[in-house]
């Protein structure tokens, strides 16, 4: 199993069109998701609305992607996961849920990627790739 201590967390308009949960989110805040390396290989975590991707990318397929998110002015955020015993928080699964998932953070009232992106800085998250 391969574990990754820390993940890089991107935050922007990554789905084109509109989507329901627009009512709930703000413009250049509506999708967030994640990377990590295992210091071999790039592993991206993805919960997008029609399925949730989990995979492996190059290291010259982050770099093009860093590079759109920052010319795009999007935020990415770096920080430690934190290990926990047990997750009881019960949600449904969406990009916020699941980046929380993977870095151990139990907020029931973090809902939106603005919110997440907030949290994570309270938490000790530093921007990256700046």
């Amino acid at each position: 199993m391969v574990n990754i201590d820390e993940w890089f967390v991107a935050f922007g308009e990554f789905q084109p069109g509109r989507h329901w949960w627009d009512l709930f989110t703000q413009p250049r805040w509506r999708h967030c998701f994640a990377f990590g390396t295992t210091g071999k290989e790039w592993i991206v975590v993805d919960s997008i609305s029609i399925r949730c991707f989990v995979g492996t990318v190059s290291g010259e397929e982050i770099d093009q992607m860093i590079a759109g998110i920052r010319l795009d002015g999007f935020p990415i955020l770096r920080m430690k996961a934190v290990r926990l015993h047990s997750h009881r928080q019960i949600e449904p699964l969406y990009c916020v849920s699941v980046i929380k998932h993977l870095l151990g953070i139990r907020s029931r009232l973090t809902l939106t990627p603005k919110q997440l992106h907030r949290e994570m800085l309270k938490r000790g998250a530093v921007p990256a790739f700046v």
